[in-house]
């Protein structure tokens, strides 16, 4: 009936029957705050448009700018159109005029070589090709009367067999070193016996020192029981006790109080009743032999578990040991090594006598060895006497030989001088022709009237033509560029008007706007497209909003209408409140009127007991006398000291039972702990575990690609500005997007020749950084360049040319195509000599 009751109660009544009006009101000031949204968003569109505008008259006057430049170049080609066919013949004529030019000079070059080649033929070679000739007949007779003493002297030394000696001297040193190491054995087998037999009695001692600690530690066991059976029943003493007093100051003070007669004595009371730390001392000889007996106990338990880890300790070194004693073939091995080495010195059988065999038959080969080693010395002397003989001869050998040499190269030389000769003719006729068959092509073509003459100043001409042909093409690729640019500019414009437009009929208060500046706005037609698309987006949502704001403004008021006792102001502190609060708030005031329910059916039943007791008031019995009672009442203490020890006994239980319940816990938190352990690694298993390893390969895999294409990007921006890579997401499909195709993305393999070759060499440039331990410092570019021309060949090369810059790398380019000729710093040209097949290499820095 409280205040704070009944204000708790209307609380859990109110917010209950509002729910769904505080829903409304959530859903009203969503509704408001996504206007405002909505309405900002439009305000920065606005300004986006006004940028779109600014671009827009850019783009125009870049129009305006492009037209103007292509009138320009027109004009210049106009004036150069009667030379258009010999400029588009000049690769040609110039290679015709370099046949001109470079035939005439083969021609002097090998006229001369044929006039200076008969003169060393008949004043150096020839004459020097008789006397080589000469010297060497001269020195082979030498040479051979030489030989035929130095055989006859090397057979003396063959008979002596010097071979067959060595190895009669190398078998007598391998049997005394056989002998040595076998003595050694020998010593290393007693040794080993005597180790042996020392390690078997300390085995013996350790098994004696364990017995001895088992006898002691069981010394112990009938004191544990002992101190054990006292302990317990101390505690039960106690326990008893200290219950009984419990007992019986809980009676006493329930029961006596000043005054009263004492029911033992019959004297009245007339003190306080003794106090709980005095009564506690009835129980104080009890404690402190229980405390005597406990502390006995566990310190021979302790000394038992003590010499027990010392007899486990003592038995698993002694298990140990004796395993490495029954193991060790230490023993075995060594005599097996004596056995083997008395073989190797042929005697079969160890005996007490072995080592005085071995000593005896050591003397003996060290004498065979001195009388080999004697013999051996003189046939090596004799053997390096002729060596040295050999040396002679081999230098004289050499000596033939150098001059047999001489003789070949002076033959060799009258050969290839005659070959020079004659190859040397047959090529100045060979170019005399060529160069007539140049000069009738080039006739063909050349036409028109020039600053120098071709058939008199073939190199000069084609250096003119050359320049004049390029600036030529170059404002024909120029007048193409600006078209094509000029296509695109206008391309771009009529749809960037057309979105124009399209925003102008969302928004028509935005038709009036002007440009503020006018300035290149790059990705133009995307800037429009996005403010179209948020401004379309911002109308609809914002049309959304007002809707949902009025609906559940009318749905509020309504409840309001219907609930006088609800203001909007109660409603907001009501939505403070969590359903979880108001549930528990709920539960207690229900909790609350049940348990006053409860305490009054209680009364009720007491009170109703209570009276029945009174008009029904017992009567004592005959045989209920005093002493009747006091039978009684010693009966029921006796009952009472069995369950107090049976308390004790389940109290014992109970802590037992506590224990083993934290031990539970305990495991149940470790294996929790290893459960979401096991989860982790389970949940990183099944996102990149396989049996194969393709699930982390693939994502390694997409992670190296994303940087390969974003690293070919940074390229692809050098190269050209209208193409950039891209990865379809969960594949490995490369596709390209085009900016003067509004940015749409399609396959790679649409695009043309030279544009593919952009695109590959941009991967390949990519591919080239991946890392570190797999960069390439130097790259080789085989063809390609055929499908480029103008400023994406420029682009090209331009790019090739910064490797080295940036990076120190070197770009080779193989290639065909003339135009790169005067691009490329340096060049190795590779040049054909007529019609055979013998080419020159050269290096040539422009």
């Amino acid at each position: 009936e409280s205040p704070d009751f009944k204000a708790k109660e209307l609380l859990v009544k109110q917010w209950n029957d509002s729910i769904e009006a505080r829903n409304w009101l959530e859903a009203m000031n969503k509704a408001e705050k996504d206007k405002s949204d909505q309405q900002r968003k439009l305000s920065s569109l606005r300004l986006d448009y006004l940028s779109v505008l600014g671009g827009f008259a850019y783009a125009e006057n870049e129009i305006s700018k492009t037209k103007s430049e292509i009138e320009s170049v027109e004009i210049i080609l106009e004036t150069e159109k009667d030379r258009a066919s010999v400029y588009g013949n000049a690769q040609t004529i110039t290679g015709y005029l370099s046949a001109i030019d470079g035939g005439r000079t083969k021609i002097e070059d090998n006229q001369r070589v044929v006039n200076e080649g008969n003169k060393d033929l008949t004043e150096k070679l020839q004459p020097a090709l008789q006397r080589a000739q000469d010297d060497a007949n001269a020195a082979k007779t030498a040479f051979d009367m030489r030989e035929t003493g130095i055989k006859s002297q090397e057979e003396a030394v063959e008979s002596l067999h010097l071979g067959d000696l060595r190895n009669q001297r190398e078998e007598a040193k391998n049997l005394l070193q056989n002998i040595t190491t076998t003595l050694e054995r020998i010593d290393l087998y007693k040794q080993e016996k005597e180790r042996r037999e020392e390690t078997r009695k300390a085995l013996e001692k350790t098994l004696a020192e364990i017995a001895q600690k088992k006898e002691k530690a069981a010394q112990l066991d009938p004191l544990i029981r002992d101190a054990k059976v006292k302990m317990d029943t101390c505690k039960e003493m106690l326990d008893k006790q200290r219950d009984t007093v419990e007992k019986f100051t809980i009676s006493l003070r329930q029961k006596l109080k000043v005054g009263d007669t004492c029911p033992v004595c019959m004297q009245e009371i007339k003190n306080g009743l003794p106090h709980e730390d005095e009564l506690a001392k009835l129980v104080g000889g009890l404690q402190e032999a229980f405390t005597e007996a406990e502390s006995t106990y566990q310190n021979l338990l302790n000394e038992k578990n003590k010499q027990d880890a010392e007899i486990k300790a003592a038995i698993s070194s002694y298990q140990s040991a004796k395993d490495a004693f029954e193991k060790d073939t230490s023993l075995e091995t060594a005599k097996r090594k004596v056995v083997d080495g008395c073989k190797l010195c042929g005697i079969e059988k160890i005996e007490e006598t072995t080592p005085d065999k071995l000593d005896s038959l050591q003397k003996q080969t060290e004498k065979v060895v001195a009388e080999l080693e004697k013999k051996i010395s003189e046939g090596e002397n004799k053997d390096a006497a002729n060596k040295e003989q050999r040396k002679v001869l081999e230098t004289m050998r050499k000596s033939l030989d150098t001059l047999k040499v001489a003789e070949q190269t002076a033959l060799q030389a009258v050969n290839e001088c005659k070959s020079k000769i004659a190859t040397a003719e047959k090529l100045v006729e060979t170019k005399k022709q060529e160069v007539s068959a140049a000069e009738a092509n080039a006739a063909k073509y050349i036409t028109g009237q020039w600053d120098f003459e071709w058939r008199e100043n073939p190199k000069e001409f084609s250096d003119e033509l050359n320049r004049k042909a390029e600036v030529y093409q170059n404002n024909i690729q120029r007048k193409q560029t600006l078209d094509n640019q000029l296509s695109k500019l206008t391309d771009d414009s009529n749809k960037v008007k057309e979105v124009i437009a399209d925003i102008c009929q969302l928004m028509p208060e935005w038709e009036a706007l002007e440009a503020m500046n006018i300035v290149l706005l790059p990705d133009i037609l995307r800037k429009a497209n996005g403010v179209k698309s948020g401004t379309s987006t911002a109308l609809v949502q914002l049309e959304k909003a007002e809707t949902e704001f009025m609906v559940n403004s009318q749905n509020l008021e309504a409840f309001l209408v219907g609930h006088v006792e609800i203001s909007k102001e109660r409603l907001v502190e009501l939505s403070g409140y969590a359903q979880q609060s108001v549930n528990d708030l709920n539960l207690s005031l229900n909790t609350g009127k049940n348990n006053v329910l409860t305490k009054k059916t209680l009364l009720d039943d007491v009170l109703r007991r209570q009276k029945e007791h009174r008009q029904d008031k017992p009567e004592l019995k005959e045989e209920e006398t005093v002493e009747a009672l006091e039978m009684r009442i010693k009966d029921v203490d006796s009952m009472l000291d069995e369950i107090l020890s049976k308390k004790s006994a389940v109290s014992q239980e109970l802590r037992s039972d506590e224990e083993k319940k934290g031990l539970l816990g305990r495991l149940i938190e470790d294996a929790n702990s290893k459960n979401a352990e096991y989860q982790k690694w389970s949940r990183l298993n099944q996102l990149i575990g396989d049996a194969t390893g393709s699930k982390f390969r693939k994502i390694a895999q997409s992670y190296v690609l994303d940087s390969l294409i974003h690293s070919a990007n940074s390229y692809m921006k050098t190269l050209t500005d209208r193409y950039t890579l891209k990865v379809a997401p969960g594949t490995f499909v490369i596709s390209i997007e085009d900016a003067y195709q509004g940015y749409a993305s399609r396959a790679a393999s649409t695009i043309s020749g030279g544009e593919s070759f952009l695109v590959s060499l941009s991967l390949a440039l990519a591919l080239s950084d991946i890392g570190q331990q797999l960069a390439v410092d130097t790259l080789f570019i085989d063809e390609g360049f055929g499908t480029l021309s103008g400023e994406p060949l420029q682009n090209a090369i331009n790019t090739l040319r910064s490797l080295h810059t940036k990076s120190g790398r070197h770009v080779g380019i193989i290639s065909h195509v003339e135009e790169l000729q005067e691009r490329i710093p340096v060049q190795i040209q590779v040049i054909q000599e007529g019609n055979n097949s013998s080419s020159k290499v050269r290096v040539v820095s422009i």
